[in-house]
């Protein structure tokens, strides 16, 4: 089997080759001719390796040749690796400290051993490069292929659904008509795939803006397609996509093979392993790893290596999955390189570099004997520890694997981090994560010179982290989300200045007066910070105005989701409103949280300028801005889909927002429209909030001399919640008034007056037509109403119009005491659920009748409830039922019988009720009946001897 050629590892070898710690060295070392020419070998073995990565497949000796290759080259990057981390250790202004870590602490001898150690280096690539010279690359073994036997689970696709798809990978949406001679190409390939998907849309995927003819005829006439057909046969043709793969991205395939099948992916952990391994290559200094890692990231995506892509709210990709005969591919690929293994590591071969398990450690692992005979080991990844284990071995972990860059140890249950951790001068990934007895970093994790991403994500005990975290200068990932007993940053913190991930930064009380702790002005310099950063005890700054113009926040430009957070309420306005203007975002932030701020008035950046400091804003949340009486003219952003207000306590409907909501008129919001794209908007715990604003003084004004009234009308309806299509409305119960929100599909009111829902009352269908743009009427799918003190019945026509209504929940209105006739107009409803509501007495509604969709009730806390009203009978295809709490029940009506298709029936809570109706006889379809807390019913429904038991026996599931 063809190996994949370290291409990336002889380039980072060539750059520490020319680094100016290396040549300076080698004069002291006496090897500067050595080096020299050492560089000019491995540049032509680079320069020739990708004609060989095309003829290895053909070729024994050569695949050996590439084999050979590998190991040279990976122990020479970790030689050339140990000697600039010992020799920058050494720079350090920490000698004592750090000595005891060094191979030697004898500097002389260090540099003899490395010397000697170079030479060997050289003279095993003058081998590497006699051997090379004999070939011609032209020479050809016997063709032979390794394939895997297996249960067939691919699926197949009709030929014209199959070219459908290959056209649409290959040639994608271009406008220009595709090359007849590519179709009739394409057309042969096609058939030659067997109807296989997987097999069209990878190799489609990898023909995609290729448009030389030559290029389709080597896919087409490959020797793969003379193997015979089958799952190993896809297997190969997978495989021919593979062969046609860059050469830099086949080790960051192939290094995929340590997760199972069927994981998930994380992108971003990928992408950082990937870094770590040292497999990808950046082209310039202004060019961020990260970012070629996702371009990575996305060509394997886009020739369909990966599948089943979630995506965050904002359309970043989070996570993907690998179609298992991809992964097979994968891990035939990896060869001896990457394996998965079982926990107790059997047939493990010696030369492995990279291992993971296919299940979790046990509570009490131990490091296996086959593992120990591993001496090359650069990568040890737990991807399904999902439940903590705990491990004697860690020292052994340490000494037995010195040239590891990746060390998965999360939810390892450790109290202690080994201080031998700072021996791991290789290391690159250090995950501590959800070891929830860690409470302290040992000193020596400091020492990891090379350690880009350290991950601590919930270990909730851990207290601070390294005072001379400063040092980890190579750090680019600081992972602390859920470590909440964190209560400082550490100084020197600012010196990292390659950090993107810093999803926390605590403020420290007592920061002004220690040295050992960061003030906010740490972040001045961390301008490659993005994701997320939250900011904690904004309280605790003292001089507003100046710390946070040292923040530096608006050059950060990476940074998509801000938290800014003040914990208690003592603060000084004057400060805290300093403190805010000074903290204005990047404009391409995405996401804002601003709570506890103090202050009466926002930043002007905010008031005056908000569509220009933050165009791009898509969520927004205020939250115990106590102080706060007038809202920012939120309405002016033109991206916002979310909107989350909480406990403003002095937040009520003034002039002054009518004008902030108003000045949409003198803003460049798209077509004037009123909050454009808004899509959700909570409010909760608001109690001085009496009126949203119904009519804003901006409209469209059409003059055309076609344009009726009408029209004008709706032109300035047009104006509100466009987009709207989630309303919570929790603890406001001073609010009176809301506008018209045609689309809502989901509407959530706790704690409110009726008037509220009067407000939201909807036109008929005959009405929409004129007033609102031909909108249906409201488009409700789900709506859940409590605690409303003064509803006694629904709007006369709030029922009628909700024609879309699948879910209607109405639970602790007190003085409910209907559910009057419209709720059989809701013809779409597949769930009602009614829930303490004290006066509500559905026994008596003798004109009610549940709508004929119904497919489950649930009616809990009636104390008034009597019986199941005649009406129940109208919910013919109903499914599940459920009575809860309703102490008055005392019998069941006869028309319970024609609820033919009720599949489960639950009781529970109903002591007055005392027996079963015959009609229980025809409920054939019913498959589970449970009783409970129902006094004597139980006793007559037991098995065989109950008087009821004959009117239940044919049911399959009882209990009692």
């Amino acid at each position: 089997m063809a190996e994949a050629i370290p291409f990336t590892v002889l380039g980072d070898i060539l750059k520490a080759l020319g680094s100016l710690s290396l040549q300076e060295a080698s004069l002291l070392l006496g090897v500067k001719d050595d080096l020299k020419k050492l560089e000019n070998t491995l540049s032509t073995i680079r320069s020739v390796v990708l004609d060989v990565d095309e003829m290895q497949e053909t070729s024994h000796l050569l695949q050996d040749w590439v084999r050979k290759l590998k190991d040279v080259a990976f122990d020479s990057d970790d030689l050339l690796d140990e000697f600039i981390t010992e020799q920058a250790l050494r720079g350090h202004t920490i000698a004592k400290k750090t000595r005891k870590f060094f191979s030697s602490s004898n500097p002389i001898a260090f540099h003899f051993k490395m010397a000697h150690r170079i030479k060997e280096i050289k003279l095993k690539f003058d081998e590497i490069a006699i051997e090379m010279s004999k070939f011609s690359f032209g020479g050809v073994a016997n063709f032979r292929r390794v394939t895997r036997k297996r249960e067939h689970t691919h699926s197949f696709i009709l030929a014209s659904k199959g070219w459908s798809l290959f056209n649409q990978l290959a040639f994608g949406d271009h406008q220009e008509k595709e090359p007849l001679e590519l179709v009739e190409i394409g057309k042969k390939i096609l058939k030659k795939c067997g109807g296989v998907p997987l097999a069209i849309k990878t190799l489609a995927s990898m023909l995609w803006l290729k448009r030389d003819e030559n290029e389709w005829l080597s896919v087409q006439n490959d020797e793969i397609w003379k193997l015979p057909r089958g799952e190993s046969g896809i297997l190969a043709v997978l495989k021919l996509s593979y062969d046609r793969m860059p050469i830099h991205l086949k080790l960051c395939f192939s290094y995929c093979s340590l997760f199972p099948k069927e994981y998930e992916i994380e992108k971003k952990k990928l992408i950082q392993l990937w870094i770590a391994q040292g497999h990808i290559e950046t082209s310039g200094r202004d060019c961020q790893v990260e970012d070629v890692g996702e371009q990575y990231f996305e060509e394997l995506l886009s020739r369909s290596f990966f599948q089943d892509v979630k995506r965050d709210d904002y359309g970043g990709i989070i996570s993907c999955k690998m179609h298992g005969l991809i992964h097979d591919l994968a891990q035939l690929v990896a060869g001896t390189d990457c394996t998965i293994s079982h926990p107790n590591a059997g047939n493990i071969c010696e030369k492995v570099r990279h291992i993971s398990f296919d299940s979790f450690l046990p509570s009490s692992w131990e490091l296996p004997m086959s593992l120990l005979k591993v001496k090359k080991m650069r990568t040890f990844l737990l991807p399904v520890q999902y439940w903590p284990w705990h491990t004697s071995s860690f020292d052994n972990l340490i000494s037995c694997f010195p040239r590891l860059r990746v060390l998965d140890l999360h939810n390892a249950t450790m109290a202690k981090l080994p201080s031998d951790i700072g021996k791991l001068k290789h290391l690159r990934y250090l995950d501590l994560s959800r070891n929830v007895q860690l409470t302290k970093l040992p000193g020596s994790i400091c020492m990891l010179w090379n350690l880009q991403t350290l991950k601590l994500e919930n270990c909730h005990k851990l207290k601070e982290l390294p005072g001379d975290i400063g040092r980890l200068t190579k750090l680019r990932h600081l992972e602390i989300k859920g470590c909440g007993k964190l209560s400082y940053m550490p100084s020197g913190l600012g010196k990292l200045t390659s950090l993107q991930t810093l999803s926390r930064f605590i403020i420290g009380k007592d920061y002004s007066m220690s040295r050992g702790i960061a003030g906010i002005s740490e972040l001045n310099c961390l301008n490659y910070l993005g994701g997320e950063l939250l900011i904690r005890n904004l309280e605790c700054v003292k001089d507003g105005k100046a710390e946070s113009k040292e923040t530096n926040l608006k050059a950060k430009r990476h940074l998509k989701i801000l938290r800014l957070i003040w914990c208690e309420e003592k603060g000084d306005e004057a400060v805290e409103a300093a403190l805010f203007e000074g903290l204005q975002p990047p404009t391409n932030l995405q996401n804002l949280h601003v709570d506890g701020y103090g202050a009466l008035t926002f930043p002007s950046w905010i008031i005056d300028d908000l569509f220009l400091a933050l165009p791009n804003l898509v969520e927004v949340t205020l939250e115990n801005c106590t102080r706060c009486k007038m809202l920012p003219p939120f309405n002016q952003l033109p991206k916002l889909k979310v909107l989350r207000l909480y406990v403003l306590s002095a937040l009520e409907y003034t002039s002054s927002i009518s004008h902030f909501f108003a000045s949409s008129s003198s803003s460049n919001v798209k077509d004037d429209l009123f909050f454009p794209s808004l899509k959700e908007l909570m409010l909760y715990d608001l109690p001085a909030l009496t009126e949203w604003p119904r009519e804003p003084t901006a409209t469209i004004t059409d003059h055309s001399s076609t344009s009726t009234e009408n029209q004008k009308q709706s032109q300035q309806h047009q104006l509100f919640f466009p987009c709207l299509n989630q309303l919570t409305i929790l603890d406001c119960p001073s609010l009176l008034s809301m506008p018209l929100v045609p689309f809502l599909e989901e509407l959530v009111l706790d704690n409110f007056m009726t008037k509220l829902l009067v407000s939201m009352d909807v036109p008929s269908a005959h009405e929409s037509s004129s007033q609102l743009l031909h909108l249906s009427p409201y488009r409700l799918r789900f709506v859940r109403l409590g605690h409303c003190k003064d509803l006694e019945s629904f709007p006369e026509n709030w029922m009628k119009n909700l024609c879309f209504l699948e879910c209607l929940e109405i639970c602790n209105c007190h003085k409910l005491t209907t559910l009057s006739q419209g709720i059989q107009q809701l013809t779409a409803l597949r769930e009602l659920k009614i829930s303490y509501c004290e006066e509500l007495d559905l026994s008596n509604d003798e004109c009610m009748e549940f709508p004929g969709n119904l497919l489950s009730i649930a009616i809990i806390g009636l104390p008034k409830l009597a019986s199941l009203p005649v009406g129940t009978q109208g919910a013919a295809k109903l499914e599940h039922l459920l009575l809860k709490d309703c102490p008055a029940l005392k019998t069941l009506p006869k028309c319970l019988g024609n609820l033919t298709l009720l599949q489960e029936f639950q009781i529970d809570g109903c002591p007055c009720l005392t027996s079963l109706p015959e009609c229980m006889l025809r409920l054939t379809a019913l498959q589970e009946l449970s009783i409970s807390n129902c006094g004597a019913l139980a006793a007559r429904c037991q098995r065989d001897v109950g008087e009821d038991w004959p009117l239940i026996a044919h049911i399959p599931c009882i209990f009692c």
